[in-house]
């Protein structure tokens, strides 16, 4: 369980990310009035990986109606999720630690919504670029529609595109699905196509037909760079200066231990991972502390 543990969770998605596997899930999903948005991790061996969120697991703050269907990874290690809130897209960006990045929109997530229309975001897809791309359904009482909408990389709408960020696409009187693909330079000029598929009829008990939309995205533009953490050696050192050395290699500080060294009291006695193991950007670098016998943790740290 990853919310309540008397309330069903739903799994959605799935992605193999340097050989983890991350799991897309609505958490608390037969509670339509506190849902919330989470991200899975595990080991290649099927256990948890405690190195990410809590334990293994990261769940967003619940709101009505939240439900995560689709997972991308993004550069840097990050994590995209898209879904729905109140029947608006919602898209979400994590950390490779499963922390939200709190860079995009602002506290880590961004909603949209399609005037008149009850909009679940159904797939993603990140650009070269960084910027983002949800594919979903624009469902009204008079019309339903495809629905794709793109993000900066702060989480903005990205007005170059559509409508001011956003686009819907009248294909039948009844359309479903909404799940997506990124062809990368398959449109003219090596621009961009995002694809969103799905179900559509003339409604009135009428035959469903496959449909499917591309969407010129145009050229994206310079690739990011994805920044990596190369773990630096910090056994020896005070935790002040290891703790300094670990931010300049980009990782962060993960889980500290304190065992009983008078003698060595402040100092790292052991670490994880190893010196030089390559993790993605931010990750944890957990350490082992010497402390005196009346010691606390704040004062082995300071």
């Amino acid at each position: 369980m990853i919310g309540d543990p008397a309330i069903q969770d739903e799994a959605t998605a799935v992605l193999l990310v340097d050989g983890k596997i991350v799991v897309a899930a609505t958490a608390d999903w037969q509670n339509p009035t506190r849902t919330a948005f989470a991200l899975v991790r595990f080991r290649s061996n099927g256990q948890l990986d405690r190195s990410f969120g809590t334990g293994g697991i990261a769940v967003g703050r619940g709101s009505y109606d939240q439900r995560a269907w689709a997972l991308a990874p993004s550069p840097g290690g990050k994590l995209v999720v898209a879904g729905q809130s109140a029947g608006d897209f919602r898209v979400a960006r994590y950390l490779a630690t499963g922390a939200r990045d709190r860079a995009f929109g602002g506290q880590g997530f961004a909603i949209t919504s399609f005037e008149g229309f009850y909009a679940p975001g159904r797939g993603v897809a990140v650009q070269a670029d960084g910027k983002v791309v949800v594919g979903g359904l624009a469902l009204g009482d008079a019309s339903e529609q495809l629905a794709v909408a793109r993000y900066n990389l702060n989480g903005s709408l990205d007005r170059s595109f559509g409508v001011n960020g956003r686009q819907t696409y009248p294909l039948a009187t009844r359309v479903s699905g909404g799940a997506s693909v990124l062809q990368r330079g398959a449109a003219p000029g090596g621009a961009d196509r995002f694809v969103v598929a799905g179900m559509a009829s003339a409604g009135r008990g009428l035959a469903d037909d496959v449909a499917a939309i591309g969407v010129d995205l145009g050229r994206p533009g310079p690739p990011l760079v994805e920044r990596k953490c190369r773990v630096p050696r910090v056994v020896h050192l005070s935790y002040g200066r290891a703790r300094r050395k670990i931010n300049r290699a980009q990782c962060s500080v993960g889980r500290m231990r304190f065992v009983l060294r008078p003698r060595l009291a402040g100092i790292v006695l052991a670490q994880s991972p190893r010196p030089g193991r390559v993790l993605p950007h931010k990750g944890r670098v957990n350490l082992v502390l010497g402390r005196r016998p009346e010691g606390t943790a704040r004062r082995a740290a300071g």
